[in-house]
């Protein structure tokens, strides 16, 4: 006895009829012995369909085209040095400022010949010329040792905050990195510039249809495409999100793994949003299962 292959377009979902579609109403209406296909282990499936022994376990989750790294982040300018050396850094200069101006004060009662050529005491102007050295700038020389003193400190230190900072931002810029816009669902609504896809009547569509999660409802109705837009199958759906910017996709791990290969960009995963269990099913009274199943 030959067998008959049939195609169907979709996993399937349940209309407001009460019908079922795709792979899974040709199970349903005896019209297929077997689903040769993984399908995910939900609830409502498993009230109407029979499955094999699962095949694998997965995750559900988002993904998203990894963002350009060619965007311009200021960010990595301060990134070099965490806030306390920044700020110890600034305190370096006022207490080297303040203690040139204590010592230029103090150097009036010095005799004529004793005391700096240049003279001040301004401390806003010290503090400008301090700046200028851990910028590379050179200090007016003075002729006052304890001044000298100072200067070689300024200079010493700003020698080093400059060579650790040029090699930190040196290996920042030559990293191609990138940052996630988001990385949760949560993320994903309150970045309110991307829409998001599911497989067309699948078993990821039918759970957000019957999702009681805030979020996930807050998704559905705001940022899915329309049904008419959503994908057949997940390497349509994959594909969408390297020809189209700002779109995420709901996919199970080893799917997108597998499509890699076939994609003109790098996708990155969001937060996993469930484990789920595969498998292929047959009819509620098939009586192929257990042959399968012991193969």
């Amino acid at each position: 006895m030959g067998m008959t292959y049939k195609e169907a377009y979709s996993w399937g979902t349940k209309s407001s009829d009460g019908e079922w579609s795709g792979a899974t109403g040709m199970l349903v209406n005896n019209e297929a012995d077997l689903a040769a296909t993984a399908l995910l282990l939900i609830p409502p499936l498993m009230s109407v369909i029979a499955y094999t022994t699962p095949v694998g376990s997965t995750k559900t989750r988002m993904y998203i085209k990894r963002p350009s790294s060619t965007v311009v982040n200021w960010e990595k300018y301060t990134l070099p040095f965490s806030g306390g050396i920044w700020a110890s850094v600034g305190l370096l200069m006022v207490i080297c400022s303040g203690t040139i101006v204590v010592v230029n004060s103090a150097s009036k009662n010095l005799p004529q010949s004793d005391r700096d050529e240049y003279f001040s005491s301004r401390f806003s102007e010290i503090m400008f010329l301090v700046f200028g050295a851990f910028c590379s700038q050179g200090l007016q020389q003075s002729t006052v040792d304890p001044v000298r003193i100072i200067h070689v400190v300024v200079h010493l230190t700003a020698l080093v905050v400059l060579s650790a900072y040029s090699a930190y931002i040196i290996s920042f810029l030559a990293v191609n990195s990138f940052i996630m816009p988001f990385t949760t669902m949560e993320g994903l609504l309150q970045d309110g510039t991307y829409k998001f896809a599911v497989v067309n009547d699948s078993a990821d569509s039918f759970l957000f249809e019957v999702t009681t999660d805030k979020i996930l409802k807050k998704l559905r109705d705001d940022v899915m495409l329309n049904p008419e837009e959503l994908p057949r199958n997940y390497l349509e759906g994959l594909q969408k999100i390297c020809e189209k910017e700002k779109l995420a996709m709901v996919a199970v791990d080893y799917m997108a793994k597998n499509s890699k290969h076939k994609l003109d960009c790098t996708l990155e995963p969001l937060d996993a949003i469930m484990q789920v269990t595969v498998a292929m099913a047959v009819n509620k009274k098939s009586p192929y299962r257990g042959i399968i199943n012991s193969k």
